[in-house]
């Protein structure tokens, strides 16, 4: 996927009170690439999460 791809896809990520380190990689690593990522739902379980992306546009860090 191009950088556009990824910009135009949700984020499925912590809140950045939950895990800040994480949340400023993933958000600056994704402007390095050129786009902003956008928010998505905050994840539950790991098993919520991969289900999450199975049944919509989204991604995420695991």
């Amino acid at each position: 996927m191009t950088g556009g791809e990824w910009a135009r896809r949700p984020a499925l990520r912590r809140r950045r009170r939950t895990n800040p380190a994480l949340v400023d990689l993933v958000v600056g690593a994704c402007r390095e690439a050129g786009f902003e990522s956008l928010p998505g739902p905050s994840p539950g379980s790991l098993q919520d999460t991969l289900a999450g992306i199975g049944t919509r546009p989204l991604w995420t860090v695991v």
